[in-house]
């Protein structure tokens, strides 16, 4: 019952937050890799869906669904980084490699953790499997830690 008043203020603000990290990373691949060709919708888009997310107003599960559902729009635009940190790894050799596959691993580990928490998804999997729920959440976190560390050894190992 995430849906729930004083639960669904924090579910909000941490999709929020997520959105805008997300977006950050987004900027950044714009700026420096496709030198603003993409004229930044992508990151556009991820904004608009976490600050919809943010300020949705929420009373009913069916709200819920319907604003988990539009955060996973924002997810799927992290595509573009994955497509990316590919491009990078075919078309480079040695560290650089190594570094973009990490990147890309990392980036699809959290997206996936990240989608895993959409309520059409999660009342699927209890639907088949009673109380994976409770595993879900409590996993995901510790499985975005995971691909922020991938993804940190990544960043800091990345020159272009």
């Amino acid at each position: 019952m995430l849906w729930g008043k004083p639960q669904v203020y924090f579910w909000q603000a941490a999709t929020c937050i997520g959105g805008y990290s997300s977006a950050f990373l987004l900027f950044v691949l714009e700026r420096d890799i496709f030198r603003f060709k993409t004229r930044l919708i992508p990151t556009g888009l991820t904004v608009a869906t976490a600050t919809v997310q943010l300020f949705y107003p929420i009373s009913s599960p069916t709200d819920f669904q319907f604003v988990s559902t539009i955060g996973l729009v924002g997810t799927l635009s992290m595509l573009i980084a994955i497509i990316t940190f590919i491009y990078l790894a075919v078309k480079s050799t040695g560290l650089m490699r190594k570094v973009c596959v990490a990147l890309t691993v990392g980036i699809l580990v959290y997206a996936v953790a990240g989608m895993t928490m959409s309520e059409n998804l999660l009342s699927a999997l209890d639907a088949a499997i009673p109380g994976i729920r409770t595993i879900v959440i409590v996993a995901v976190p510790i499985i975005k830690i995971i691909a922020f560390t991938i993804i940190a050894w990544g960043a800091v190992h990345f020159q272009l």
